[in-house]
């Protein structure tokens, strides 16, 4: 009574804007009534003083609910004033929070101490979309730029920016050059494409959705020819979308501008452009291809597609001549170029505009199609659902009436072909074309019902109930793209509001079928509450199940009124160590949260130390001193760490509190002091799960010396595998001696030295000790008892020049300095070939020099140039695309008129690896043709070897 008599009072001096009483509501004792006040922080003009007194020995959850009212009243100034205080009392877990109630100068000049600790990267991103820009672009390593890592963490910020700074998102998805970018939700996407289509296409182009292409390649279509060609890059499917966009007065010229420019074009290069060519030309260029293809010799189990394929030609010929090549291919021939024939004839019907002729040639074959099997009839239903559905009216019923009783009576009908039967109806429904076809689409459905049962309406399974939270379950979600097929089933989305009843009439009879009357419903949705005469579903019940769910103890169901938080925590404590403790521990979160810090502090610190208390509340206690930010939690936690006889699970759970504790240096100092050989398994991989992006940058280095004398800690072959991998990640940080690793490296103990070599490629790969890599590889090499160091030393420094990451500049100098220091001695040149083909980058202008030099280390060793073949493959094969670049060429014939056997095998390779890829430039067949008259036999029997069977012109 008194508390509600409390908020009433406190309500009507909002009302009547008494500010004394606000003001005493907010730092009065009642921590209920302080937040209950916030609401006039949000929507009176509060002082700034008298709303700062809530934080006054106040509650997490108090203060959490306070940062949430500044930022939603935008009351920046006071949150300025307030944060160094926050960050100087809570931590900085709780200025992250603060900070995004800031001003934007504030929050631009803080992000960059406070980002390790930031919870929510979203909130900060719709609030200071430039402060959370600059932090991406800072180029900060943990950031994890490259791959998956960094889209898992800042795939919903990208996606907030690219709504507020799209031009800037785009630049930075191009710094990514990952695939994860592709990830975005839609709205991002259209964002970035409205901003920039053609900067954004590289990132849009994988989404699939229809308005993102048409944006990009209408932008595509306002530049000049010039712009355009350079644009689409020999991609001749690229060309013909952009035609589509073109004015038709200008389509002729750029394709004849495009021809010009790629004089190596298939004789065949036009026919992905004839649907969007002016009549005469494309009439021209299908005439021009069909007097070329007639002739070709093809094999026997490729004449089928062939023959489709000069059908297809033929169909773009004037419509007299069109229709007599194909209604001789619809009606002769193997059930390939059947199907091919009639989709063209009435393809090529429709294109005339005439429905009446559509439905000629529709009946015209449909005697012949009633008499095919199954796989041939649901191709021509295909096909007239592709039909413009202009064409279709009440005169189409009869001969769709016997293509419906054929496909539902046949014996062999598939579900492909329903699905084409049933894709066809509904899209008469959709459109509502004319009433015979309306009654002939829904008796479709009828006619499957009594055919194939629920089969017959192809609903789905639905899904199994998902245990992923709701918050997660929508932002996955936002990443599929619905497309009609998935839809297909969906008859609310295709009915007229009133037709779902006379569906139902019609299938009356099938009613008392319980899987009928289950996926008719699913079917129809909430249509389905407007047919009363539908029966329910079996098994439906609209009571809930009762709940199984034990019962929390009731002091944790007393903690969640605000007023007796305080009175409960101590029944709680109490209650974790009886019967019901699971259940205590777990409410003890809830409860501290609304128990003021002042109180909250002795009463957690007596049940850490208290003897009779159970491990679970221990490691609980430790848990919310630390989410609480208790004042001299860790002092106590510190006393506890030093113990000897605290318990193992207990020192885990203080030890994630103090790797942690980044404002207080003796904390990690605490930790390095502990570590000894012996150290518990568990302890040593909870101290390696830290990554850098939650430290400060002054941290870094102190974990990172930790990580690396954790190391040695313990023998166990995981531990020792999941410290390398730490390790890597941390590897930019650490400060120590590489000299000290390389000492190790060389030492007596095997382990030691197996260790040290790992430490030494984390370093190098993370780009320190760089100067001191070549002479190190040289050294491992000269020394025959450090092969196995050697060779994956040489691997991690070849891997830098990878083809599935964006090299980082200095790598290319230390692939270089490392090839030179082995190259002197001709006994290294195994390894130094690992090197030599990490050089070796198409797009470089100098990959005649980079490929030289590979043939020069295979010198009188044939048997390397055959080993290395495959790795010559791996690395090129990636880059090469539909047209190798000139350069590759070059360096092909340079390499065979040198004359030499490594030259030659080298040069063979090469042609190889193009001609296998489909290539058909007549240069490298002449290349080949000369390598096989090579004096070397090793030569000339790898020419041989050469399948150049295929024609120049397939």
């Amino acid at each position: 009574m008194i508390e509600t008599e409390r908020r009433a009072a406190l309500h009507q001096a909002m009302v009547d804007r008494d500010f004394p009483v606000i003001e005493e509501a907010l730092r009065g004792e009642d921590l209920a009534l302080r937040r209950a006040a916030l609401r006039a922080v949000r929507t009176l003009p509060v002082a700034d003083d008298a709303a700062a007194a809530v934080l006054t020995d106040a509650s997490l959850e108090l203060r959490r609910a306070f940062y949430r009212t500044l930022f939603h009243a935008r009351r920046t100034a006071l949150a300025d004033r307030l944060l160094p205080s926050v960050r100087r009392q809570w931590g900085d877990g709780e200025a992250a929070l603060l900070l995004a109630a800031c001003s934007a100068d504030v929050a631009a000049k803080q992000l960059p101490e406070l980002a390790h600790a930031v919870g929510s990267w979203t909130a900060l991103a719709r609030r200071h979309p430039e402060a959370v820009m600059a932090h991406l672009d800072s180029g900060d390593p943990a950031l994890e730029v490259l791959g998956y890592a960094f889209w898992k963490r800042w795939g919903d910020a990208v996606a907030i920016l690219a709504e507020s700074l799209p031009t800037r998102t785009i630049a930075l998805l191009k710094k990514q050059n990952t695939r994860y970018g592709q990830q975005l939700p839609a709205h991002a996407m259209t964002a970035l494409t409205k901003a920039d289509p053609i900067g954004a296409w590289p990132v849009v182009r994988g989404d699939g959705r229809l308005k993102n292409q048409q944006r990009y390649f209408r932008a595509v279509a306002e530049l000049d020819d010039a712009a355009i060609i350079a644009t689409v890059d020999g991609d001749l499917y690229t060309l013909s979308a952009v035609l589509r966009y073109l004015p038709p007065n200008r389509r002729e010229a750029l394709v004849d501008t495009f021809a010009a420019a790629a004089p190596g074009l298939a004789p065949m290069w036009a026919e992905p452009l004839l649907d969007e060519l002016p009549r005469a030309r494309a009439e021209a260029e299908a005439r021009r291809m069909l007097e070329w293809h007639r002739p070709q010799w093809h094999a026997t189990r490729g004449r089928s597609q062939a023959e489709v394929a000069e059908l297809q030609l033929a169909s773009y010929l004037p419509y007299a001549e069109a229709v007599e090549v194909l209604t001789e291919g619809a009606a002769a021939g193997t059930p390939t170029v059947r199907v091919g024939a009639r989709a063209l004839l009435l393809r090529c019907a429709a294109r005339t505009g005439d429905a009446g002729e559509v439905l000629r040639q529709v009946e015209a074959l449909a005697p012949r199609v009633l008499n095919e099997q199954d796989p041939v009839r649901g191709s021509f239903l295909d096909s007239l659902g592709a039909l413009p559905i202009a064409v279709f009216d009440d005169t189409w019923v009869p001969v769709l009436d016997r293509l419906t009783a054929v496909v539902t009576e046949a014996r062999d009908t598939s579900d492909s072909t329903r699905f084409h039967l049933r894709v066809l109806a509904r899209r008469t429904l959709r459109h509502q074309t004319s009433p015979g076809l309306v009654a002939w689409a829904l008796d479709v459905y009828r006619r499957l019902v009594a055919r194939f049962g629920a089969a017959g309406l192809a609903v789905p399974e639905p899904e199994a109930p998902d245990a992923v939270p709701p918050a997660r379950r929508r932002r996955r979600n936002r990443y599929i793209h619905v497309t009609p097929q998935m839809t297909d089933w969906r008859l609310d989305l295709a009915l007229r509001p009133g037709q779902e009843r006379e569906l139902v009439a019609l299938l009356r009879p099938w009613l008392d079928d319980d899987a009928v009357v289950r996926d008719l419903r699913r079917a129809l949705g909430r249509r389905a509450g407007n047919c009363p005469e539908l029966p329910a579903a079996a098994g439906r019940t609209d009571q809930a199940e009762p709940s199984e769910a034990p019962e929390a103890p009731e002091a944790a169901a007393a903690s969640r009124s605000p007023e007796s938080a305080e009175s409960a925590l101590s029944r709680l404590l109490a209650e974790a160590n009886g019967p019901q403790s699971p259940e205590a521990v777990a409410a003890l979160t809830e409860c501290c949260a609304r128990v003021r810090p002042s109180v909250l502090g002795p009463a957690l610190t007596s049940a850490l130390v208290a003897p009779d208390s159970k491990i679970s509340l221990r490691k609980q206690v430790v848990r919310q001193l630390r989410r609480n930010r208790i004042p001299g939690h860790l002092d106590v936690l510190l006393r506890a760490w030093q113990q000897p006889d605290t318990h193992r699970d207990v020192r885990v759970a203080i030890a994630v509190v103090l790797r942690g504790a980044t404002e207080d240096p003796r904390a990690l100092d605490a930790v390095a002091a502990s570590v000894a050989p012996g150290m518990s398994e568990a302890l040593i991989r909870t101290l390696f799960q830290p990554h850098p992006r939650q430290y400060p940058p002054e941290a870094r280095a102190v974990y990172a010396a930790l990580i690396r004398n954790l190391l040695p800690a313990s023998d166990d072959g995981g531990v020792r595998f999941r410290g390398l991998k730490a390790f890597r990640v941390w590897a930019p940080w650490y400060s120590g001696g590489f000299e000290d690793l390389v000492d190790t490296l060389f030492g007596p103990d095997p382990d030691e030295a197996e260790l040290a070599s790992a430490l030494i490629q984390a370093l190098i790969t993370t780009g320190s000790g760089t100067d001191q890599a070549p002479n190190l590889v040289r050294r491992l090499a000269d020394d025959p008892a450090q092969g196995k160091h050697a060779t994956t030393l040489t691997a991690a420094i070849a891997s830098l020049r990878g083809r599935y990451q964006t090299p980082e500049p200095w790598s290319l100098v230390l692939v270089e300095r490392s090839l030179a220091a082995l190259t002197s001695t001709p006994r290294h040149a195994r390894l130094a070939l690992h090197l030599a083909l990490a050089l070796v980058d198409l797009s470089t202008d100098d990959l005649d020099d980079r490929l030289i030099a590979y043939a020069d280390l295979l010198t009188n060793r044939p048997y390397l140039a055959g080993m290395s073949e495959h790795r010559l493959r791996e690395r090129i094969c990636p880059h090469l695309g539909t047209q190798p670049p000139a350069r590759l060429l070059s360096a092909a014939l340079t390499l065979a008129d040198r004359g030499d056997l490594a030259g030659g095998l080298v040069s063979g390779q090469l042609a190889k690896i193009v001609i296998g890829q489909g290539n058909r430039d007549e240069a490298w067949r002449e290349l080949v043709t000369a390598l096989r008259g090579s004096v070397h036999f090793e030569v000339a029997d790898a020419a041989w070897d050469i399948d150049l069977s295929v024609s120049v012109s397939d």
